[in-house]
């Protein structure tokens, strides 16, 4: 069963994804703070963390450094749900390790379609057909493929 770690201090939001993600047959761990966030991503070994980024004390940018930077969890993908709708957070985050960003307010539909294309990329290399350097592209081009937003001529 796929584990999904839920990192956000609104607990509106936290509940709300951990509800979908319940109904879709993930296992879900919830952390309110960024410090709890990154202390249960080591002890609890998620599949998936979803992550926003206006956190108190530990932000989400903070945290994103911290998984990336440990051997033990570098490897786990991360989403990134916010508020935040600025070209330059995106950017950051995804030269920071995150695998997808997702700008709040977001549809169940996104959010269950974004995890399920990513818990198929994570198949996908642990059964040798995607290695890990190239699955955050490949995950990109599936939810985003080149060209698909690009307004008709």
């Amino acid at each position: 069963m796929t584990k999904v770690l839920v990192i956000d201090d609104d607990s509106m939001v936290r509940e709300t994804v951990v509800r979908l993600l319940i109904l879709e047959g993930y296992q879900v761990i919830e952390a309110a703070y960024g410090q709890a966030g990154y202390a249960s991503a080591i002890s609890d070994s998620p599949n998936i963390i979803l992550l926003d980024l206006n956190m108190p004390i530990m932000d989400g940018f903070e945290v994103l450094h911290k998984l990336k930077g440990n051997p033990e969890t570098e490897r786990i993908p991360v989403i990134v749900l916010t508020a935040r709708i600025e070209a330059e957070s995106e950017r950051r985050c995804m030269a920071a390790g995150a695998t997808d960003y997702i700008k709040k307010p977001w549809g169940p539909a996104e959010l269950q379609e974004r995890i399920a294309i990513l818990v198929g990329a994570k198949e996908l290399e642990r059964e040798g057909y995607v290695t890990q350097k190239a699955k955050p592209h490949i995950f990109r081009d599936m939810v985003k493929p080149p060209g698909l937003f690009e307004p008709p001529p």
